[in-house]
């Protein structure tokens, strides 16, 4: 029980952060915690006391049940991880991908679309 109950923990915190923009340095400094703990936390290996939950909660302006409950649904910070896994510049690619006007937008799919034709080609000018 107490093992399911870190890793939702480790799972929403991982959300928080990410949905925050904020790294793990940054939150064990502003909140002088130490960064072996916050680790802990953040891989679910140990929980933080209810003092340390509201402490997370006043910073990330969340509540408890943010940091401590499962879910009901599927978040879009969820998605996004399962799509690009942890890395971190395909993640803020894409979320400053969403935050862009329409026509911005455009304007990014044809560049990505035509620096992955020339990625693509230099690929195959390699291969013998």
């Amino acid at each position: 029980m107490i093992k399911d109950y870190g890793k939702i923990i480790a799972k929403n915190l991982r959300r928080i952060f990410l949905e925050n923009d904020k790294t793990q340095a940054q939150v064990s400094k502003d909140l002088n915690i130490n960064k072996a703990t916050l680790s802990s936390w953040m891989n679910g290996t140990r929980i933080p006391r209810m003092k340390n939950i509201d402490l997370l909660c006043h910073y990330f302006n969340c509540t408890r049940a943010d940091i401590m409950e499962e879910p009901s649904e599927t978040s879009w910070i969820d998605t996004l991880v399962l799509i690009v896994g942890n890395d971190k510049e395909a993640q803020r690619l894409l979320i400053n991908t969403a935050l862009l006007n329409s026509e911005n937008k455009v304007i990014a799919s044809d560049t990505i679309n035509r620096l992955l034709a020339y990625q693509m080609e230099i690929e195959r000018r390699k291969q013998p």
